[in-house]
């Protein structure tokens, strides 16, 4: 799932079943996951792979915003 962000746009990923690879494929956003301490910052081709199951949030920092691709780990 390819999701395109504005400047400060959230969006809430709840995979309930899997857990996510998430990529940036431009600009810079903040990744973070529910019951883990850790956050991401992902520029151009940056990936985070979340580990546990449970939502995601993402968030554009850029003013040009972001687009991230989220995808089940193992894509």
């Amino acid at each position: 799932m390819k999701i395109r962000l504005a400047q400060n746009e959230t969006v809430t990923v709840d995979p309930r079943r899997s857990t996510l690879k998430v990529t940036c494929e431009s600009g810079c956003a903040w990744v973070t996951q529910s019951s883990d301490a850790r956050d991401y910052i992902l520029r151009n081709e940056d990936v985070a792979r979340m580990a546990r199951k449970g939502r995601v949030v993402l968030q554009a920092l850029d003013a040009d915003g972001a687009t991230v691709c989220v995808l089940p780990m193992g894509r």
